[in-house]
């Protein structure tokens, strides 16, 4: 059939009604709380009661005249809805939730914490997700250099022992075998520096280059110079992007082949001899 106005959500509502007895005086506590004397239907003895002659505040209704116990009160709720209706389309704005539900109304103004969570849609299912999973940043990060003496023999390959990190907050530093250990969880793609400063000397046919090595065995990168007199200190090292897994090492490894036989002085300190890295995000 037709409708004037809004057609009914699903179903009629019924109308919700209480029952009292063995009740004395004029004051009944209801079971759900009115704020008119319209909102409800009174009646005692199955005769309806006029609504200026009783008197309501929340939960309390006061009749005009006493109970005995055999009376029996009837109150019907003409104002309440006790079904589930599916509200129209685009009809439910901020104002008919709860603050404390996710709305937009309350802004977080700062960083949000690892545990502070999200919403998002895994195949159309909304989801929470923790933000520690979204975020991104260039960690883990380290940067460890060289503090003991160290030479180097002539025709020698020599690894450059590594003995204190700056920074280091996940412990990529092996102070055991004095290199770069990939702890546990920290795989991944990085990018990698390192320099290593030599004292060498000034005769000319001086060959030096230093090598990172992966793993004891693999070079992944080599700086080769010929020395042609003249230079009593030389930089060498770079840079590149390596794929690292956990329990990988790394090494920094020098090779010098000197006119004169002699040994070679390792620079110390972190402006010096070093090495450093930080995960790229990928």
């Amino acid at each position: 059939m037709g409708y004037l106005g809004s057609q009914p959500a699903t179903n009629f509502e019924t109308v919700k009604k209480d029952r009292y007895t063995s009740i004395t005086g004029t004051g009944i506590t209801l079971s759900h709380s009115v704020s008119s004397v319209q909102d409800i239907i009174v009646w005692v003895n199955s005769v309806k009661q006029d609504y200026t002659s009783y008197s309501v505040n929340g939960t309390a209704l006061t009749l005009g005249g006493s109970l005995v116990s055999s009376d029996i009160t009837e109150v019907a709720y003409i104002s309440r809805t006790f079904q589930s209706v599916n509200p129209s389309d685009g009809s439910v704005g901020s104002s008919q939730v709860a603050a404390s539900i996710i709305t937009g109304q309350t802004a977080l103004g700062a960083t949000p914490a690892d545990t502070d969570e999200l919403l998002v849609s895994d195949a159309g299912t909304l989801k929470r997700v923790d933000y520690s999973y979204l975020k991104v940043n260039n960690t883990p990060f380290f940067n460890l250099y060289k503090t003991a003496s160290q030479t180097v023999n002539d025709a020698t390959t020599t690894k450059i022992d590594i003995d204190t990190a700056l920074y280091d907050a996940d412990g990529f530093l092996d102070s055991t075998n004095k290199r770069v250990l990939v702890p546990s969880g920290k795989g991944g793609t990085y990018l990698i520096s390192y320099t290593v400063r030599a004292d060498v000397a000034t005769e000319q046919g001086n060959n030096f280059s230093a090598h990172l090595r992966l793993n004891g065995s693999t070079t992944v990168h080599i700086d080769y110079k010929y020395l042609d007199g003249g230079i009593e200190q030389m930089t060498f090292g770079g840079s590149l992007v390596l794929t690292l897994a956990a329990a990988d090492y790394l090494e920094i490894r020098v090779m010098l082949d000197r006119s004169d036989t002699n040994t070679t002085n390792i620079g110390t300190g972190r402006s010096n001899t070093q090495i450093s890295g930080f995960k790229l995000i990928t």
